[in-house]
């Protein structure tokens, strides 16, 4: 559909100038010299050289632990993002970047080209005018005319997008998973996502900074200063103020909850003890966005889907995009017909921040039920039964975890969701932990909430599908997409006339 809107778009240029010279860079070796390898030293010392992890299920804890580290490093960030946003939390997260390269450090930023769409550009090229800080974007599109028409014009390249998500601090911690920077992955936001990443400290940041270099110095990642966005000393200066000014006036707000939580205290003092476990780091290869759609690579899916076809009694998938196709659900079936016990987590339509992908999903909510796979969406006011004196009980909770335990002993966090555009179109990445700790410890979390925050979907007598929400003091059994409005049912409905699936 949208490849087909590109014809009605002549005359755009969609000249990129991936030819501007631009200098390969590696990661800067791990060293105990610094403040946070010659903690992470130690303690992988006591364990024999192994990494360790922690789960950051909190959107505080996740946004302390990002700027923590931004301020303890000493001689190096990577951050590669599909998204950065221009709220309290990216500028929160620019300015104490701008503070590190002050510093020394070496900053090297690798966002999307989505910043395309969303008018972030002169913001992208201030931060790159500090000598200390390089920031290059990911398969852009021409900036001469239009921007919008430029991505529907070269609609076939600009479609594929880097969705992968990581952070590194000194090559010796790394923070991988399914947040953004912005308001709503770190709790500051009124409608809030459920997310979850995880931190690794030690050999396994290594491996992350492996699959960073491999996108920064490809060639479809260009300086942001090819594109001769004017700036001077004197928005330089302005941009640097403002993002002090948003500093200062969240010290006592967004900032205070993420850097004083409690979590980030037994961290850095030593006191919390990471899981010891072997692991896997899988990502896509920037060459996946240069083949056809079409065209099998070996990848993080084809990972997922090895793991996930070993299962011998257990599979819990967590998405907030869950469009299996007919391949998919014929896998699934698979799994489940040999035994194997199925759990699937998404997104209700009145929780998705997608109608078009929850449209899409719909269509196979009965053949998984069939099946019998276990089938749960979040209840979009989770927020307001779970705390009932919240002072907005109309703010949305949207399901944005990208997580897989299997048999209790792997636990997959990344950025992956179980959709043709994750598996096919987009580059993702993740981590493969071996960890019956960490697999159980996710587990009793999840089980523990699963009732409070989501409604259980199951098919009556007559096959028709049936809501039942038994959390908090309320049990509700509906018979029709709980809770959503009137126009997003609609919207689901109508959608389902048009073949998007495979850009889902």
């Amino acid at each position: 559909m949208w490849g087909a809107l590109a014809l009605f778009v002549p005359g755009c240029d969609t000249d990129v100038p991936f030819d501007h010279p631009k200098v390969a860079s590696t990661a800067i070796a791990p060293s105990d010299e610094t403040l946070i390898g010659r903690s992470i030293a130690r303690w992988s010392a006591d364990n024999d050289g192994a990494s360790g992890f922690f789960m950051l299920l909190n959107g505080e804890n996740a946004h302390g632990a990002r700027l923590r580290l931004i301020e303890r490093a000493t001689r190096s960030i990577d951050a590669q993002y599909f998204m950065l946003k221009s709220d309290v939390a990216g500028s929160l997260f620019k300015a104490k970047l701008l503070r590190a390269a002050d510093r020394g450090v070496r900053v090297r930023l690798l966002i999307d080209d989505v910043v395309a769409l969303s008018g972030l550009d002169v913001e992208m090229a201030l931060l790159d005018r500090h000598p200390g800080i390089e920031v290059r974007l990911f398969n852009p599109v021409s900036r001469d005319g239009f921007v919008p028409l430029n991505f529907l014009a070269d609609f076939e390249r600009a479609n594929r997008r880097m969705h992968n998500k990581s952070f590194i601090a000194d090559n010796a911690v790394t923070i991988v998973g399914g947040r953004n920077i912005g308001d709503e992955y770190f709790n500051i936001a009124d409608d809030q996502f459920i997310d979850l990443d995880l931190m690794g400290m030690g050999p396994v940041a290594v491996d992350v900074s492996a699959s960073f270099d491999r996108f920064w110095n490809d060639e479809l990642s260009v300086p942001i200063s090819a594109f001769g966005i004017a700036t001077d000393d004197r928005s330089y200066a302005q941009f640097r103020r403002e993002l002090e000014a948003v500093l200062a006036e969240e010290r006592h707000d967004a900032y205070e909850d993420a850097v004083d939580s409690g979590f980030l205290e037994y961290l850095f003092r030593g006191s919390a003890e990471p899981v010891a476990a072997t692991y896997d780091v899988v990502s896509d290869s920037p060459e996946k966005l240069k083949q056809d759609v079409d065209e099998a690579l070996e990848g993080l899916g084809a990972a997922l889907v090895r793991r996930i076809a070993a299962a011998r009694e257990e599979v819990v998938i967590l998405t907030p995009y869950l469009v299996p196709g007919p391949d998919g659900l014929a896998f699934l079936e698979d799994i489940r017909a040999a035994g194997v016990k199925v759990t699937l987590v998404t997104n209700s339509l009145a929780s998705t921040d997608s109608v078009p992908v929850h449209s899409a999903y719909s269509v196979y909510r009965e053949a998984l039920l069939e099946s019998g796979m276990e089938l749960y969406e979040l209840k979009s006011d989770a927020l307001a039964v779970v705390n009932p004196d919240a002072p907005d009980p109309t703010d949305r909770l949207t399901l944005h975890t990208k997580a897989v335990i299997i048999d209790r002993e792997t636990l997959f966090i990344g950025s992956m969701n179980f959709d043709p555009r994750s598996l096919d179109i987009n580059s993702e990445m993740g981590i493969f932990l071996y960890s019956p700790e960490a697999a159980e410890s996710f587990l009793h979390a999840l089980e523990a909430n699963l009732s409070e925050f989501t409604y259980r979907v199951t098919l009556d007598g007559s096959g028709d599908l049936v809501w039942t929400y038994a959390g908090g003091d309320q049990v509700a059994r509906k018979t029709a997409e709980p809770d959503a409005c009137a126009w997003r049912s609609v919207l689901a409905s109508v959608l389902l006339l048009f073949p998007l699936e495979d850009q889902l």
